[in-house]
């Protein structure tokens, strides 16, 4: 048999832990939120990296939409970035995220991929159905396990195929 704990103390305890789990709740429901108490700051977010130009005006959405999804607070934290089918012509400027380590670009329009030749951890590049014409600046990633390149009709297929377990290149090469 449990001995009967006083009610002051079984007061006492509930209150306790009532607190403790408001103030929990109140912690994770404020997770984005700087919070603060009596004008001191106890809690406050990390900042989403801001600090960047992209000229074409959608792969700057698709990037800013990646940076607010993952919570993404410096250029080099960013590392996966899925821009399938989004009407992008221009990567000028990606370079600043030289962390991307999984990239898909497929669908766009894209002519120059020499931005992305300043990520050299990428391992996945998905690049099919655009409007590529020399891949030379992509042989240069050491870290590449995967590139398609299929659908690019205007590509002068390289002379020489580069150490790449995966690559997928278009018919006509």
């Amino acid at each position: 048999m449990r001995p009967q704990r006083p009610a002051r103390l079984r007061a006492a305890l509930f209150a306790g832990l009532s607190i403790a789990l408001i103030d929990a709740l109140l912690v994770a429901g404020c997770a984005d939120y700087a919070v603060t108490f009596n004008d001191r700051t106890l809690y406050m977010p990390p900042a989403l990296f801001r600090d960047f130009s992209l000229d074409d005006e959608a792969l700057r959405e698709c990037v800013t939409q990646h940076i607010v999804d993952g919570e993404i607070a410096s250029a080099g934290a960013l590392t996966l970035l899925d821009c399938s089918q989004a009407g992008i012509g221009d990567l000028a400027g990606l370079e600043l995220f030289t962390g991307l380590t999984r990239v898909r670009l497929s669908g766009n329009a894209i002519e120059d991929v020499t931005p992305l030749a300043a990520a050299t951890g990428l391992e996945i590049l998905l690049l099919a159905d655009n409007r590529i014409r020399d891949t030379a600046p992509l042989f240069t990633l050491e870290a590449l396990e995967r590139l398609d390149l299929s659908g690019n009709d205007r590509l002068t297929c390289p002379s020489t195929v580069p150490a790449i377990a995966e690559l997928t290149l278009p018919a006509h090469c």
